[in-house]
């Protein structure tokens, strides 16, 4: 065929002649031309508000030809495609789209226009040129033989039943046209919508079925029209938006597997429609399990329904099944029928939070070929499942006056922060005051220490009951504010002989937030010999040195228990000597500034505490040709005693 599709791939829309356009349809390609055309692929669109059942399947039905299977590719939007039917004269297929949610499911009608193929016989000079146009396009000029006839093919719509002839007998000449006609058959231009497609014979259930005549402008009468039904009546409800819709309800006593219908019209022999309807409930097929549309909270008492819907393979949603569910295992009780093929569920959530929040609901329905399945998250209850203690200081002073920051970490059982906790804390020593929440699950309180370090706990409880958690208080014994004591010991310089000292020490333990600072004085003194001789002339020659360093510093605490405490400080040093030599006679004084470094552990005993420190320190003292390090690496011990 030459001649050119002027639609081309563009989309052609249908939709039913009245009322807001509710449904449309597009073609992969266009127009469809029956005989060279035998399938195309089609896309169905139709409302879906939010909330629509997404399993719920688009049914189509049609008066000429077939679709194939149809799937849902987005909301509101299913593809499908649609083979051509083996008649070749122009026709209109005329479609029926609806969801099956029942008699009351709204159906849509729409259009696919198909094009059939004819030739006009055309006589002419020979040499002329003629084009024929049927509907809105032309066909390229053809120019006659000798025979000064031809035949021209042309594509023709539905509807139309004249064609345009023009012809140019030389070039140049006028352009002459004529209407011919076209010999089209009448075609059926009726198709009928059946919802449901099965019910039961039960007395109640009943079923809508909708004509609709593909007749622009014209609404037959209703005594024109003609439904017979193989068994019992159907009942006329009304021409709406066009349609013809009628009521069919099955007599409760009728024996038969099925009910056709046959729709005939009294003006148009072409016209006719066919209709089945199943009185026999199709089996199961599908399982859809909806748990709650909120999560519901884990405390065992909130409540949510599960909604369990039971399809057959064709889409049809089954009343009066034997649906039973179970929730993590354990069987749900009877539902309740909420139309549709729904049955709905009482839930209440459990009074724990399951590993990892999930719970798994598992619906069998009689008949249908296995159970199914849905994966549910509930919210864990605004009740603590973990919680962190942090005090600072840490330990905090047992003495009875220090306010230690309490601060909690609050989490819930799914690991996440809880916010609103309602905490009660009670403590067997100390007090603990001012409890508020700073956001993000953290909780602060001060906590008064206790006058001694004997022991002491915090029980939290929150206002629900199901919390209740124990947290020993670290406490240590009183670091006091000022302690004096003695320390001795002795250093080592490299070149020097080890020399004991003994000497004061006064101590001021400082807080800094969470972290002690120790500063404090300590001062020693010690003695170094150094003996000279020559035997060959018998010289001997002895000098000596009295030193008495003297350190200011500055300790951190780096650890502490409720005894035990380690420190690691420096400090300056002032360093002030004696020297004399018994040979001269000489006597010199020297003085010298150096630093100290050094690591200390204490422990409380008593009054005060027993202390224990390492050292190094640099102190070089010169005085004319006297030279001392009255440093070096030392060890010291001792005992300060509190004054407070």
């Amino acid at each position: 065929m030459s001649r050119t599709r002027s639609l081309g791939a563009a989309a052609l829309f249908a939709l039913w002649a009245t009322g807001a356009p509710a449904a449309s349809l597009s073609l992969q390609k266009g127009p469809l031309i029956l005989g060279q055309d035998t399938e195309v692929g089609v896309t169905v669109r139709v409302d879906e508000p939010p909330g629509t059942d997404p399993d719920l399947p688009l049914l189509l039905e049609v008066n000429v030809g077939s679709f194939g299977p149809v799937s849902r590719v987005g909301p509101g939007v299913f593809k499908t495609r649609y083979r051509l039917p083996g008649t070749l004269f122009p026709q209109v297929a005329l479609v029926a789209a609806w969801r099956e949610t029942g008699p009351d499911a709204p159906v849509d009608f729409l259009r696919i226009p198909l094009y059939g193929v004819t030739y006009v016989p055309v006589k002419a000079r020979p040499g002329a040129e003629v084009t024929i146009r049927v509907g809105l396009d032309p066909t390229p000029p053809v120019v006659v033989g000798r025979s000064g006839r031809a035949e021209v093919e042309v594509a023709v719509p539905p509807g139309i039943d004249r064609a345009q002839v023009s012809m140019r007998e030389k070039k140049g000449g006028p352009l002459t046209t004529r209407q011919v006609p076209i010999e089209v058959p009448p075609y059926n231009r009726l198709t009928a919508a059946l919802v449901p497609q099965a019910v039961l014979a039960d007395g109640e259930s009943w079923a809508r079925l909708e004509l609709f005549y593909d007749m622009p402008g014209k609404v037959l009468p209703p005594d024109q029209v003609t439904v017979r039904p193989s068994v019992g009546a159907v009942s006329f409800e009304g021409v709406r938006n066009g349609r013809h819709v009628y009521r069919y309800q099955p007599p409760a006593d009728t024996a038969e597997p099925d009910v056709s219908f046959r729709v005939t019209l009294a003006e148009d022999a072409a016209a006719q429609a066919k209709a089945r309807l199943s009185l026999r409930l199709p089996p199961p097929s599908r399982i859809v399990v909806r748990p709650p549309a909120q999560a519901l909270v884990a405390d065992g008492k909130s409540k949510g329904e599960v909604v369990v819907q039971v399809y057959a393979a064709s889409g049809l949603t089954l009343p009066r099944q034997e649906v039973t569910l179970a929730a993590a295992g354990q069987p749900l009780g009877k539902p309740a029928y909420r139309g549709q093929g729904r049955y709905g569920f009482e839930y209440r959530a459990p009074p724990r939070w399951p590993p990892n929040g999930e719970v798994v609901f598992q619906a069998s329905v009689k008949g249908a070929p296995g159970p199914a399945e849905a994966r549910y998250r509930v919210e864990p209850a605004a009740v603590p499942a973990a919680m962190v203690a942090r005090f600072s200081p840490d330990p905090v002073p047992a003495d009875g006056r220090t306010e230690a920051e309490l601060t909690l970490a609050v989490s819930d059982a799914a690991g996440r922060p809880l916010r609103g906790a309602q905490l009660a804390i009670q403590t067997s020593a100390g007090k603990v005051v001012e409890l508020s929440e700073l956001g993000d699950g953290i909780y602060r309180a001060r906590y008064v220490a206790p006058p001694s370090s004997d022991g002491a706990a915090l029980q939290i409880r929150d206002a629900s009951g199901q919390f209740d958690r124990e947290f020993p208080v670290p406490l240590r014994e009183d670091p006091r504010h000022v302690l004096i004591g003695l320390r001795g010991g002795a250093a080592y310089a490299p070149g020097d002989l080890a020399r004991p000292r003994v000497g004061l020490d006064l101590v001021v333990p400082l807080r800094l937030g969470g972290v002690y600072l120790l500063a404090g004085l300590a001062v020693t003194g010690g003695m170094a010999q150094k003996e000279l001789s020559d035997p060959a002339v018998g010289f001997t020659s002895k000098s000596q040195a009295l030193f008495a360093p003297a350190s200011a510093r500055i300790g951190c605490e780096l650890f502490a228990t409720r005894r035990w405490s380690f420190q690691l400080g420096a400090g300056a040093l002032f360093t002030a000597a004696r020297f004399s030599n018994d040979a001269t006679g000489e006597v010199r004084h020297g003085y010298s500034f150096g630093a100290v470094g050094f690591g200390a552990a204490s422990f409380a005993l008593g009054p005060g505490h027993l202390f224990g420190e390492l050292s190094y320190s640099w102190a070089p003292v010169r005085a004319g040709d006297f030279v001392l390090e009255a440093g070096g690496a030392g060890a010291e011990a001792g005992y300060r005693i509190a004054l407070n």
